[in-house]
């Protein structure tokens, strides 16, 4: 019961690191939300939201390898018992 309880929360831990992750592309791409920003401030912008993405997808790659783990672990698990 607990080992489904942690993949329920490594899913939900995905489905929050990729809403950040698309809210964080959409602030890339559209950039400062200033009336009028500087040239240095939208430079500034996408050097932070780039690696920002970078390391969220980073996270999304480590849940995704967590998840794939726990579900071999489960599996090799059940045959084990039969």
């Amino acid at each position: 019961m607990a080992h489904k309880l942690v993949m329920y929360v490594v899913w939900a831990g995905l489905a929050l690191v990729a809403v950040l992750l698309i809210l964080d592309l959409i602030y890339f791409v559209h950039g400062s939300f200033e009336m009028f920003p500087t040239e240095e401030r939208q430079s500034a912008i996408r050097l932070t939201t780039g690696i920002l993405a970078v390391m969220f997808t980073l996270v999304e790659v480590c849940l995704l390898l967590m998840l794939r783990f726990m579900k071999r672990k489960a599996a090799t698990s059940k045959l084990e018992q039969t």
